[in-house]
């Protein structure tokens, strides 16, 4: 897998989960595949605008620490997410500019300090083959990305050729820049089967906090906190999407997220607004979430701005 004739960067450490991803097959639920993609899109998006990409340029999705690169030639580079300590060549680096590589350079991602999923964008995205119009891995299924698995050492990335030029060198402005918080409240609406809900888990949901579980995964956040109840255990298979909470017999929640399956049998009882995903998926396990109800209404208008600053960035 190692050709370092090409242009690209060879990885030293893999680190805890490393994978390509992009916006994910959004073409291919029908057929029972899952969209997959980047766990935090807006992330994603600002690292490939600091190198001039499109939105869906494949990316490196880093997950917390450990992740080391060595790159054979000149590039430039985007970081965005979470705040793992990266350095090139031993020196701390800014999050909010773009940053020039050199030939014998070493990206290194080191101890977090917040959140739990970083971004590396280089013009043009890395070059790996599409599969269902996607460069995305899905791990369950193994396939896309890099032969279908996380990063490993030795893997060679391979990337563009690129030349140097400084005045095409963006920065960010402290709108875009996020510090992750260990304990969060993510907006919901009611789901499909929310009044399948007890009266009384109908309080608690809304009323306590859950802590992220270490069985949480990129299918889905497993929460657990007092024992929620539901008329019912099971429906009829439902579509499921992006940020769905659902809740299985033994009363814990889960939300589903970039790698879930396209349908499933547990009550719906809430959904996860969009712009809140992308803060859910930086909260490691040990972390703490609370929800908090809001109408459809509201819901559309944070929806509308989140999306409207996403399309500032392409």
């Amino acid at each position: 897998m190692k050709d370092l004739t090409k242009t690209g960067a060879e990885v030293i450490k893999p680190g805890f989960l490393t994978t390509i991803q992009d916006m994910g097959r959004m073409r291919y639920l029908a057929n029972a595949v899952p969209i997959s993609g980047v766990m935090d899109r807006r992330s994603a998006t600002l690292a490939n605008w600091l190198v001039g990409n499109s939105p869906n340029q494949a990316v490196l999705e880093v997950t917390m620490h450990g992740l080391h690169l060595r790159f054979n030639a000149n590039t430039r580079v985007g970081l965005s997410g979470a705040d793992l300590s990266p350095s090139i060549n031993g020196r701390l680096v800014d999050q909010s500019r773009s940053i020039e590589i050199k030939p014998g350079d070493r990206l290194e991602f080191n101890r977090t300090k917040s959140g739990m999923r970083s971004y590396l964008a280089v013009p043009d995205g890395w070059q790996v083959a599409e599969v269902l119009d996607s460069k995305s891995t899905y791990l369950p299924g193994k396939f896309g990305g890099f032969y279908g698995r996380p990063l490993q050492k030795g893997d060679f990335m391979v990337m563009p050729s690129y030349k140097t030029n400084a005045s095409s060198t963006r920065s960010v402005s402290n709108v875009f820049n996020r510090y992750y918080p260990r304990q969060m409240t993510l907006r919901v609406v009611k789901g499909p089967e929310f009044s399948q809900l007890a009266t009384t888990s109908q309080d608690l949901i809304t009323q306590s906090n859950f802590v992220v579980t270490s069985e949480s995964n990129r299918m889905g956040y497993r929460l657990k906190g007092p024992q929620l109840k539901a008329k019912v255990s099971k429906i009829e298979p439902s579509a499921m999407i992006r940020g769905t909470v659902q809740l299985p017999p033994l009363g814990n929640p889960i939300v589903l997220l970039a790698d879930a399956q396209t349908t499933g049998g547990y009550p719906r009882v809430l959904n996860v607004i969009s712009p809140d995903i992308d803060n859910l998926v930086q909260i490691p396990p040990g972390g703490k979430v609370r929800f908090q109800l809001i109408d459809q209404e509201s819901a559309r208008e944070l929806v509308f701005a989140y999306e409207n600053q996403l399309k500032s960035l392409r």
